[in-house]
């Protein structure tokens, strides 16, 4: 279906954005979350490519946020901001403490990476039927809550949550969420940055440095753990990327080994080495004395495990 377009109407200058119902398909929910795992390796430009040879009008919803975080760069008002944000109420989530001034979308979803196969309103073909994986109604339901509020853990409904860091500048901030993808059972990471600009917080595109402090016994490496461990002792730098991007990381411990864990550092251009955070995971079938687990199994480590014996 060609792309209509949509006006947000307000007092200002008309907003308008390229939005489409097209949707993509797929045989099974299989199918589909085996594609998700493709995608997460893939670069902006691999993954154009791919939307275009299966169905060139489709927009997905991470391309959807793309577009409203866009417009609250450009919007000229705080009035315009809460327009563009009423705009998309029901397609994006919002945090709506002002404490926050967190003007930034979020994908109204728990399941990491539908975003990249659904359309702008959650929506995707499983075996001819059409399916929504939108299940979270408010921002405080998101893991980048949990990320930015660390000391309101319990308050985010997710299951998945292994491990997470944020590190902040007056006008940068950086996090790094460990999570277990209960499809493939393996150890993904989440990176994600915002800067602040006239109306409040907001993503923006950037580059991570990550140092590979520790990495053992896991049966599987994904290739954003390899690129890391390519370069180690020093920092792996990525490219220029979009915030809210998934890496397959890691994924279960060597037969006959007690743990796997990994341990990183990691830092955002904006932030910078200075203000770098550190963490790690384990999975171990025993308790890890003074480590926090919130996945049965997995540990969140301040330290690399070794210190730890």
């Amino acid at each position: 279906m060609a792309a209509e377009t949509e006006s947000i109407p307000q007092t200002h200058e008309p907003i308008t954005r390229s939005v489409t119902d097209a949707m993509l398909s797929f045989g099974s929910e299989e199918e589909m979350f085996d594609r998700i795992q493709q995608l997460k390796n893939m670069d902006e430009a691999e993954m154009a490519a791919w939307y275009e040879s299966q169905c060139p009008d489709f927009l997905s919803q991470y391309d959807f946020m793309w577009q409203i975080v866009e417009e609250l760069d450009n919007a000229a008002s705080m009035d315009e901001v809460r327009a563009i944000q009423a705009g998309c109420q029901g397609k994006m989530l919002f945090n709506t403490n002002p404490e926050d001034e967190d003007i930034s979308p979020y994908i109204p979803s728990s399941h990491r990476g539908t975003e990249f196969v659904c359309n702008s309103e959650g929506n995707v073909l499983i075996g001819g039927e059409v399916c929504n994986y939108n299940d979270l109604t408010y921002y405080e339901q998101t893991s980048d809550y949990r990320s930015t509020h660390p000391q309101i853990q319990t308050r985010a409904a997710n299951k998945q949550w292994l491990a997470g860091r944020k590190a902040e500048t007056k006008d940068r901030k950086f996090w790094v969420e460990a999570y277990l993808n209960t499809i493939t059972e393996g150890v993904e990471l989440k990176l994600a940055a915002h800067k602040k600009g006239m109306f409040g917080w907001n993503q923006y595109k950037t580059a991570y440095s990550i140092r590979m402090e520790q990495f053992t016994n896991w049966q599987e490496i994904g290739v954003f753990a390899a690129d890391i461990l390519s370069v180690s002792p020093n920092y792996y730098v990525t490219r220029d990327m979009k915030s809210s991007q998934y890496f397959p990381f890691a994924r279960g411990r060597q037969a006959g080994q007690p743990y796997a864990s990994f341990f990183i550092t990691a830092y955002s251009r904006g932030v910078k080495e200075a203000n770098a955070l550190s963490f790690g995971v384990a999975c171990s079938p025993t308790v890890i004395e003074g480590a926090q687990s919130f996945v049965d199994g997995y540990y969140d480590l301040n330290q690399p495990i070794w210190l730890w014996h």
